[in-house]
């Protein structure tokens, strides 16, 4: 019953916590183009994702607390899926205001990274590792249904409603699913966890670092965690306004690339409980990137050819499968070399140099697009793969010692 409840739990905060960024995404890049606003200028409010770098701060803040008893994580989550309801509805009065837009795109950065630190902490406090792969599955299916809901459901309401009331129905949204979670979630949901209460706060930040530094090449870890998904991370925003500027329907997009996609990209994380089984990490990471690489030579081909309807939904089956592959893998690596006594901040210090990634990239994306053309930019995002295989050749040779050490 226990175990029911906890991965009911884990669903629902990952379906709200996949709808809010993608509203401040490539859903909010869809509306801000049809505004009027340059691409260059879109790109820059990828930025407002800088706050979830400073997550290993936010985790060692929660966790202190915890430990103290001076918080509950299930107040914090409440408060801050709350709080991410009242932005996303006050979102649209800020539409041609920039700096205020911006700051209101800050806020919910902030308000969804407590939200992802701790679902992430629970993948591994309330599961063992057998259950481990499954869990981290099953919530990025939950995070993919919020993608499609922020993403694929609004872009093909947007057809028939005003942007500005799609936004309020998804801050109601937001509310009815918090509503749920605070119902269903115990009390003093997970602080049981955390019983020593001696711990400075110092120590607190220092000793997750210390023990994820004593890794074998540790700095080669950190370069993956940037680069791995870095060919993702410079296109991921503008998809949308990709399949757009080629010519396809809103509704096409909507439903072949980001309802269909969705589909196809669970299915590869699916496939990778099968793959990861016997295999090792590092050489499923190398199975996963590879195939993924092959798909963006065919939406480059797409892009040459301005090929037919079929041929779009040839490179988002494509895409998407290995994309849903690559999010499992690098996921799975990430838990797997995190320490249980430390977990929440070591997974918030390999996220924030993901989301580093993810912010920077994103913003030069922009301002790729705005001085070359989508062509050159596919090309651009081939040739960013290079970084990760190199990184994973070398680890490689190297892989015995990173897992065995980091599962002491």
């Amino acid at each position: 019953m226990n175990s029911r409840r906890n991965f009911t739990l884990l669903v629902l905060i990952a379906i709200t916590n996949g709808s809010i960024p993608i509203l401040t995404g490539s859903t909010l890049f869809v509306w801000l183009k049809e505004s009027g606003l340059n691409i260059q200028t879109i790109g820059l409010y990828s930025l407002a994702n800088l706050p979830v770098v400073l997550s290993f701060a936010i985790s060692a803040l929660l966790e202190y607390g915890a430990r103290h008893k001076i918080i509950s994580y299930k107040y914090i989550l409440i408060a801050s899926l709350a709080i991410s309801s009242l932005l996303v509805y006050i979102l649209p009065t800020a539409i041609q205001q920039p700096h205020r837009l911006f700051i209101i795109c800050l806020c919910l950065s902030i308000s969804t990274t407590i939200a992802r630190i701790i679902l992430l902490a629970l993948q591994k406090l309330l599961f063992n590792d057998r259950q481990l792969i499954t869990v981290i599955n099953i919530s990025t299916i939950g995070f993919k249904i919020g993608l499609l809901l922020g993403g694929s459901l609004a872009l093909y309401l947007s057809q028939f409603y005003q942007w500005e009331v799609l936004y309020h129905y998804f801050a109601g949204l937001i509310l009815v699913f918090t509503t749920s979670i605070a119902l269903l979630a115990p009390r003093q949901l997970w602080q049981a966890n955390y019983n020593d209460s001696s711990t400075s706060l110092l120590h607190q930040f220092s000793a997750p670092f210390i023990s994820l530094f004593k890794l074998p090449f540790v700095w080669s870890i950190i370069l993956l965690m940037f680069f791995y998904r870095a060919p993702d991370n410079l296109i991921t925003h503008y998809f949308d306004l990709f399949y757009l500027h080629f010519g396809l329907s809103k509704t096409n997009v909507a439903f072949g690339y980001k309802l269909y996609g969705m589909l196809t990209a669970s299915l590869g994380g699916i496939l990778c409980i099968r793959l990861i089984r016997g295999r090792s990490y590092i050489h499923n990471l190398q199975i996963a990137l590879a195939l993924h690489l092959l798909s963006y030579v065919l939406i480059y081909g797409f892009t040459l050819w301005h090929a037919p309807l079929w041929a779009f939904y040839l490179c988002v089956t494509c895409e998407e499968f290995s994309r849903g592959m690559t999010m499992i893998m690098f996921w799975s690596f990430q838990t797997h070399i995190c320490t249980r006594q430390h977990v929440l901040i070591q997974l918030a210090i390999l996220t924030a140099i993901d989301s580093l990634s993810y912010s920077l990239l994103s913003a030069i994306a922009g301002a790729i697009i705005a001085r070359f053309d989508y062509n050159y930019f596919i090309l651009i995002i081939v040739l960013s793969f290079i970084p990760a295989f190199m990184i994973l050749s070398r680890l490689k040779n190297s892989e015995y010692n990173v897992i065995y050490q980091a599962s002491k």
